[in-house]
């Protein structure tokens, strides 16, 4: 549990951010595998963030060369100086790690997608 400004928090929903304080992922104490998928449907675009996109008919070789541009520049001390001055977390995920993440978005159930919804107010 942490407790910050009077508020209590019993769980954190963004696993990238790291622990906080000592509180579990929000998925990883659901209290039963359906509650879990739910979870993981509502925060997948945390856990997705920002990703960069480009257009199917991009050749593979072009693709593989910008994810490892991209990886590249993730890993460079000069960007990684650059955004914990500016207060920036950064928890890159790779091309692949992306699509598939994409990808199981896209497998979940339709009655785990009904209930994210219900949830979400949709």
């Amino acid at each position: 549990m942490m407790r910050e400004g009077g508020l209590v928090a019993r769980s954190v929903v963004d696993r990238a951010a790291g622990p906080a304080g000592g509180c579990p992922y929000a998925a990883d104490i659901a209290p039963s595998e359906r509650d879990r998928d739910i979870i993981l449907l509502l925060t997948a675009s945390g856990q997705v963030g920002r990703p960069f996109l480009a257009s199917a008919a991009v050749p593979a070789s072009r693709t593989e060369e910008l994810r490892t541009a991209f990886d590249q520049t993730m890993r460079h001390p000069g960007f990684i100086a650059d955004a914990r001055k500016l207060r920036m977390p950064v928890s890159p995920k790779s091309g692949q790690e992306a699509s598939r993440m994409v990808e199981e978005i896209y497998a979940t159930p339709d009655d785990i997608v009904q209930a994210a919804r219900k949830i979400a107010g949709e």
